[in-house]
């Protein structure tokens, strides 16, 4: 109650600005027009037809890859207690990416206040991940569990970091209980790249600990025991159904051989390449700054430019914007960074290398190797999901440092510098990005040469456009 009261005006601006990007979703019942959300409605069709005519739960859906466990599948999941309250309160999906975006933007103000960084700049950091492109283009390729699943990952972090600093009994269940929220959104991966963050979070301040000799078993292997006991915890309260998702796992493709693998029928090769395919090229690190150089996947127009990077296809952007990366480093070129702000910097670091994937084995393939149940997941790129948080935290910290010293002439010289070389930059690219790019990828072999033409002609426009104007991809909307 306290939080509310001192945090009324921000609560209000962190519900209000997702409903304005939401709202013909909200109110007027719009959907996005994805395959994904068509494919789903005969599987919830005939869910529903049979708990209305049976007196049992669906163990068996017979029309998916040749039949596959409802219960093990994501198909029925009856264990999961946040099931009504998403279906029947938040009764259409405007209002659940609504809620979902608006509970990410709380849970980022408590971690970003957590840090001690002022009201301004932690309204700031906490509307920039919310609102991050990566999850409005979720929405177009109707991926809303990942949505949903991304809400718990500032509250998992700031309920993990406040245990580590402060081990109680209380801490200790409220850790269980986000961790448990964000399983049951049915997205597994984003909560074990979530705890990877913790994890190392926690090595961090042991290993300092120990340089420090400021080692101690209750202030140092306290909250390992505690961490492990909170995921126990959680993972109790969400055994059902992940214990028969993780017995029909072994059956499936990440846990099993493929036939095809075994024959001389294909060429795709092993299950690395299986899991590798949408590794990040180190390349495709420009559109972090320019959203559309490498062009968009969410749209059937060609001519607005089709995606043209290293994967088989996108339906989305990691871009974060150019401001939050302006402040992100003036953070740390204007002053000492603290503790919190090098871990986070590693992080960062360590979340860009690892979803390169394929194209940086030296790192995924231990990864994928040694890490329980790492191997299981596909999409490297996915992990990027991450930097709408460690971006947003660095980010804010660095508009607190420069709200403090702006009036230095010092630090108002490396605004300039910074701002200024990443305008050089732009213009550069303006002016030869046609000669030193090919706007052009593997993919467009399928296509007439009088069509590349175009697409070329069309991605150069679209990237002038993103360098010019960085905004947000915009939703599809259809009644």
């Amino acid at each position: 109650m306290e939080f509310l009261r001192n945090n009324r005006n921000e609560i209000v601006i962190l519900a209000v600005l997702p409903l304005l990007f939401l709202y013909r979703m909200v109110f007027l019942g719009e959907i996005v027009t994805t395959n994904d959300e068509y494919e789903r409605h005969p599987i919830n069709e005939w869910r529903d037809n049979y708990l209305n005519n049976q007196d049992d739960i669906p163990q068996w859906y017979p029309n998916l890859f040749s039949g596959m466990p409802s219960y093990g599948g994501y198909i029925y999941t009856n264990g999961d207690p946040t099931k009504f309250f998403r279906s029947k309160i938040l009764f259409n999906p405007g209002l659940r990416v609504w809620f979902y975006l608006f509970l990410s933007g709380i849970g980022m103000f408590l971690l970003l206040q957590f840090f001690k960084i002022n009201k301004t700049s932690a309204l700031f950091g906490s509307l920039i991940s919310a609102l991050t492109p990566y999850a409005i283009g979720l929405i177009n390729a109707g991926h809303l569990n990942k949505i949903f699943a991304m809400a718990y990952v500032p509250w998992v972090i700031y309920a993990a970091v406040y245990f580590i600093y402060k081990p109680r009994a209380i801490s200790l269940l409220a850790l269980s209980l986000v961790t448990a929220l964000q399983l049951w959104a049915n997205h597994p991966q984003v909560a074990y790249y979530t705890w990877m963050v913790i994890g190392f979070y926690y090595m961090w301040i042991l290993v300092s600990s120990l340089i420090n000799k400021a080692f101690s078993i209750k202030g140092s292997l306290y909250p390992f025991f505690g961490l492990i006991l909170g995921i126990a915890i959680a993972l109790l309260m969400v055994s059902d159904p992940y214990i028969d998702i993780y017995q029909f796992q072994e059956h499936s493709n990440r846990g099993a051989a493929s036939v095809l693998d075994q024959s001389s029928e294909t060429n795709k090769g092993t299950k690395w390449e299986y899991a590798t395919q949408w590794s990040f090229h180190p390349k495709e690190l420009l559109s972090f700054i320019y959203p559309y150089l490498f062009g968009l996947q969410n749209t059937s127009d060609l001519e607005k430019g089709a995606y043209w990077g290293f994967m088989p296809f996108t339906q989305s952007t990691h871009y974060v914007g150019l401001v939050i990366l302006i402040f992100s480093i003036l953070g740390i070129t204007l002053r000492k960074p603290k503790k919190f702000e090098l871990i986070f910097w590693v992080i960062t670091g360590l979340i860009v290398l690892t979803g390169f994937g394929s194209f940086f084995s030296i790192l995924y393939k231990p990864l994928y190797s040694l890490l329980p149940f790492f191997s299981k997941f596909r999409i490297p790129s996915m992990i990027y999901l991450l930097l709408a948080i460690t971006i947003p935290i660095l980010g804010a910290k660095g508009l607190d440092t420069f709200l403090e010293v702006y009036k230095d002439d010092k630090s108002t010289k490396k605004v300039y510098i910074v701002s200024g070389g990443l305008l050089i930059m732009s213009l550069l690219l303006f002016m030869f990005g046609e000669f030193v790019l090919s706007f052009s990828g593997f993919s467009d072999a399928r296509y007439d040469p009088m069509t590349i033409l175009k697409l070329k002609s069309a991605r150069i426009e679209l990237f002038n456009k993103g360098r010019l104007k960085k905004n947000l991809i915009k939703p599809h909307y259809s009644s």
